[in-house]
């Protein structure tokens, strides 16, 4: 058609200039296909995290039980058994507690031995407060001068202070006394007393 003016009339729907732009933003059935893989990755991580986390804390958990053995064994008596079957695959031992705080001289005496010159009997009862055998101690005796000063030091095992058949293996029963008799050598030693402790070395 023309105007009155004899132009053209553009015949065109469409503005004049303008040019179709593509999409800012990728339609979401486009997007689907990338963010599946993301969605995999995140889990597998997911997954191999916990799976890690798992085997530290299992290896935490035998550490602790190794080094804890002894207390594990006397709170859960029971649990005993299969910690002494473990220590014979790696090769350690379930021993008896030491807890010297729950140990104590009840009495004690030292005194030159009859017909035995520079020989002295030490004689001692010591106490068990614990609910629990433990491993019998070591004893120190400490011969002292007038002044209350160290002039001799020795230490006992429980193989010395224990009679031949004792087994040491059992430890000190709960709450149990038990009968010390030492005889020990002081010759040359000029002592006007003593000191005895017990101790785990």
């Amino acid at each position: 058609m023309h105007g009155a003016d004899g132009v053209a009339a553009a015949t065109s729907s469409e503005p004049l200039g303008v040019a179709a732009e593509p999409a800012l933003f990728p339609s979401t059935a486009e997007a689907a296909p990338v963010a599946a893989p993301v969605g995999r990755r995140r889990r597998i991580v997911v997954w191999i995290w916990g799976i890690a986390s798992l085997i530290m804390f299992g290896l935490l958990a035998g550490q602790a039980t190794y080094l804890f053995r002894t207390e594990i064994a006397v709170a859960v008596p029971a649990s005993k058994p299969w910690l002494v079957a473990l220590c014979e695959q790696l090769g350690c031992e379930v021993d008896l507690p030491r807890r010297s705080e729950l140990l104590s001289v009840e009495a004690s005496d030292l005194h030159p031995q009859p017909g035995r010159k520079d020989w002295l009997v030490l004689a001692a009862t010591l106490k068990s407060r614990a609910e629990f055998p433990m491993s019998y101690p070591h004893l120190e005796l400490t011969l002292t001068d007038a002044a209350d000063r160290a002039v001799v030091r020795r230490v006992f095992s429980p193989r010395e202070y224990l009679k031949a058949d004792a087994d040491i293996g059992t430890g000190l029963q709960a709450n149990a006394d038990l009968q010390v008799s030492l005889v020990v050598e002081a010759a040359g030693v000029n002592a006007a007393g003593y000191r005895l402790y017990v101790f785990y070395p």
